[in-house]
């Protein structure tokens, strides 16, 4: 019986994440205008293949990246599924006001045909922490070059030092603490609280079981994280060849320095308005603002964007597509009830 209510839930969750996903898809397309973003390609035209190519790049970096944990653990998840799952999990990151609180506990979901959830937690947790590791190195160099080529106003002198202070040191504090137990940490944080006084020991079994699948890979496979940040790393680097092409095939080409600036917003936009569906809006003005400060045309930067967003549907789609093509293993389908 429980485990068919398990399997009911299951099956709930994915049809919530995939309809909600979705919803908001279909939203951001309405809002857009297709007739907008067909313009847009059309003015790209095939070259929009290349951008499509770099941000591919991009997904099959992130995936190997996660692969490099996982098969730590196991070695019953193929590349071709992490790939899917990572799309798919993007796919709800970008779109829904959850962010990646909504993508990873889907991502979780989805593994679990595959390995134990607590495995599974431990992988997402620990590829969400290289990330935002990546994250912090990107932006770090970003805003040092901002502070040496640019004269900002007070605001963003204030406003860029203190944006990297929160995201370098909370992802300096989830690494550091994850060698220790991150989950453990946030048990007894609840205690001392008063939010929780107790866990059964179910809970703390488990806790402490994914604690240790991510405190072993980061003191025991110091190569594997090298490798695993530097794809993170690379991804994001791709995000800066995006621009340059982009730009380049709109006619108004300029240097890899301002297309590394201009990602480098784009991380701090994101994380910002991270509660706006796709940052919609929020993002095409950014870019004019920016365009503006660098001495350019803000409707380029516009139109920048909007050729990224047209990208970014284009991935959606094929996320949401792989969603729908998941299904449960055998194994899951509950046992018939025997024959009087």
């Amino acid at each position: 019986m429980n485990s068919l209510k398990s399997l009911q839930f299951r099956r709930f969750l994915r049809q919530f994440f995939f309809l909600l996903g979705l919803a908001f898809f279909v939203y951001l397309v309405i809002k857009l205008k297709p007739l907008v973003l067909l313009e847009y390609l059309k003015t790209v035209g095939w070259n929009f293949l290349w951008i499509l190519a770099v941000s591919s790049v991009w997904i099959v970096a992130y995936s190997l990246a996660w692969e490099i944990f996982l098969k730590n653990l196991s070695k019953r998840v193929n590349l071709w599924d992490i790939f899917k799952i990572k799309t798919s999990g993007e796919a709800i990151n970008t779109i829904t006001p959850l962010g990646w609180g909504g993508g990873d506990p889907a991502r979780i979901l989805m593994l679990k045909d595959h390995i134990p959830v607590n495995e599974g937690t431990a992988s997402v947790v620990v590829d969400r922490t290289l990330n935002n590791l990546a994250i912090a190195l990107f932006m770090l160099i970003g805003v040092l070059v901002t502070f040496i080529r640019f004269t900002l106003p007070p605001v963003l002198k204030v406003g860029l030092p203190v944006t990297l202070f929160i995201i370098v040191g909370v992802s300096a504090f989830l690494y550091y603490r994850s060698h220790e137990g991150l989950f453990l940490f946030f048990l007894d944080l609840l205690k001392k609280l008063r939010i929780k006084k107790e866990f059964s020991e179910k809970t703390l079994k488990n806790v402490q079981e994914i604690d240790g699948h991510i405190s072993r890979f980061y003191k025991m496979n110091r190569k594997g994280f090298a490798m695993a940040f530097t794809l993170h790393f690379i991804g994001r680097l791709c995000g800066v060849a995006e621009i340059y092409l982009a730009a380049r095939f709109l006619g108004h080409p300029f240097s890899m320095i301002d297309s590394y600036l201009l990602a480098s917003m784009t991380v701090i936009i994101n994380m910002i308005f991270v509660f706006v569906p796709g940052a919609l809006g929020v993002m095409e003005g950014a870019f004019a603002g920016i365009f503006a400060l660098l001495h350019l045309d803000p409707a380029v930067g516009t139109s920048i964007q909007i050729v990224r967003r047209t990208r970014m549907l284009f991935w959606t789609a094929i996320g949401f597509v792989f969603m729908a093509q998941m299904k449960s293993p055998e194994t899951d389908k509950p046992n018939p009830a025997p024959a009087p």
